[in-house]
């Protein structure tokens, strides 16, 4: 038995490291936002990007870069601000620390893919099965019928995306604090920390409100 942040703590910091955590993050938050009832009125009612060609494709692009870049200059700032000793530069510490939002992303995909998984994934393999439309049936399935059930249950369906995240947040803020304090003189183990546990409470906020604005 061993601590499923082992691994994660092993991570290597490589440049790069950050802004591939940040995309995957951001990503994730864009399909939610493009969803949600202002996105929506602005792609189709905004009066520059209805006059422009492929205009709802160029916002969403633009929206998506900004999705992007936004938890990485959050992160990087939240860990720069971050109190260290004198063997250790601020500026390495975006790196060092980007491991820990990887269970965020992990939560994300959970709380926004779940139902998507589980119907869109049944009719996945449904089709698996007849992949030509000859009306063959390798594997079985070709007479299934998707189950809606999930979808059927809101609630529960809340319930498993509002854990995801939160979960996914906590867990992150675990391995931030691990790595903070095999690495911040004691001193500053404590409240050198604030800026980075400022920074995941935005994060939870944002995508709980990204996730109800959907």
């Amino acid at each position: 038995m061993r601590s499923p942040l082992a691994n994660l703590s092993t991570v290597v910091p490589t440049a790069g490291l950050l802004a591939v955590v940040s995309v995957l993050f951001g990503s994730t938050a864009f399909d939610s936002f493009k969803d949600s009832p202002f996105w929506v009125r602005f792609s189709q009612t905004n009066e520059l990007v209805a006059g422009l060609e492929n205009g709802s494709t160029i916002a969403d692009s633009l929206a998506l870069l900004v999705f992007s870049a936004a938890p990485a200059l959050v992160f990087a700032g939240a860990a720069a601000a971050t109190m260290t000793g004198p063997d250790l530069r601020r500026r390495d510490l975006p790196a060092i620390l980007a491991h820990s939002i990887v269970p965020i992303i992990l939560g994300y995909i959970v709380a926004h893919y779940a139902s998507y998984w589980f119907e869109v994934g049944q009719d996945t393999l449904i089709k698996a099965s007849d992949p030509l439309t000859t009306g063959a049936d390798y594997l079985g399935t070709g007479d299934w019928q998707v189950n809606y059930w999930l979808s059927y249950h809101p609630t529960l369906l809340a319930n498993i995306k509002v854990g995801a995240v939160v979960v996914g947040h906590v867990v992150a803020a675990i391995a931030s604090h691990d790595r903070s304090v095999a690495l911040l003189p004691p001193r500053h183990q404590i409240l050198g920390q604030l800026p980075l546990l400022m920074a995941m409470v935005a994060f939870t906020s944002g995508g709980l409100y990204l996730l109800f604005a959907a």
